[in-house]
């Protein structure tokens, strides 16, 4: 009878899961360098992506839930998986910031193991909190990139807060006399969008021009999604390089993987900003294929 008791606790401690992981796991959870932004600054009224990143150094898969918080409400919530073996992973959400002291924070609020052929089995992890980023979120009136704390003139008209104040006008509306100075900074800065291939097709004949003027203005439409995704894919690619460095798991070609691929995504941002370089691609792709048609109808 004790031998069939004894076999009984023995079957329960190996058929039981949750057993193994009774301690909370430290070699998996968040990495260091807390939470980071999409862009850096921003101001109220920008909706920016939230990050945090997550390694696993142990043997097994896992997955689950982080919850992201601003001042203990929520912002929302993302999945993750992890592979073991010293790999990580990136969660974010989308925050629409507003103006005031914020303290964000990425808690972990579910994990599991995940192996093959089985069910996930419920896990707890040591490191379950990332490390919180207290930011204090500024208006931006005029748009030029300063906070209204540490801008000496809150709308840009060319009188400082402190002089609008003393003479009675509302130091976050511009004065009528500005207009003019805004309508030259508008056509000075459409005149730094000018690409170089707009100055190339300006000095085209007048009957060449204008056909050039109009693909061309197709072809930016064209890519104007391709390049806003190039440029995407360009702020995550640095957030991930970042993290690796921080990452002291992170081995060196998992680095230089990283890097390569931000490399080519910089190289492609270039080239769909310089369109003359595309162009010329073209036109080279083209003279390749027209040569090789004559050759090929004059061969018969």
């Amino acid at each position: 009878m004790k031998t069939v008791f004894f076999g009984l606790i023995v079957l329960s401690f190996f058929s039981s899961p949750l057993l193994g992981f009774a301690a909370p796991l430290s070699n998996a959870g968040f990495l260091q360098g807390g939470i980071w932004y999409s862009k850096d600054p921003f101001f109220a009224g920008d909706t920016v992506r939230v990050y945090a990143a997550l390694f696993n150094s142990g043997n097994e898969d896992i997955a689950g839930t982080v919850e992201f918080l601003d001042n203990k409400k929520s912002l929302g919530a993302a999945d993750f998986f992890v592979e073991r073996g010293g790999k990580f992973t990136q969660v974010w959400v989308d925050w629409k910031a507003t103006e005031g002291e914020h303290l964000v924070e990425a808690v972990i609020t579910k994990a599991s193991v995940i192996r093959v052929g089985g069910s996930p089995v419920a896990i707890e992890l040591q490191q379950t909190r990332a490390q919180e980023s207290l930011r204090q979120v500024q208006q931006d009136t005029d748009g030029d990139g300063v906070g209204n704390a540490n801008d000496s003139d809150d709308d840009n008209d060319g009188m400082s807060d402190v002089q609008e104040i003393k003479q009675g006008t509302n130091p976050l509306v511009p004065s009528v006399p500005v207009a003019q100075n805004q309508e030259e900074n508008v056509a000075s800065s459409e005149q730094q969008k000018t690409s170089i291939t707009d100055t190339i097709i300006a000095l085209l004949p007048d009957t060449v021009e204008k056909p050039a003027s109009e693909i061309h203005a197709a072809v930016k439409d064209l890519l104007a999604p391709v390049k806003e995704q190039v440029e995407r894919k360009q702020e995550e690619a640095v957030q991930q390089l970042r993290a690796l460095e921080e990452n002291p798991e992170a081995t060196q070609a998992e680095k230089t993987k990283a890097s390569v691929y931000l490399a080519s995504l910089s190289a492609a941002s270039f080239v769909l900003k310089t369109e003359i370089i595309l162009y010329v691609f073209v036109l080279f792709l083209g003279y390749v294929f027209l040569k090789a048609l004559v050759r090929r109808v004059f061969k018969r």
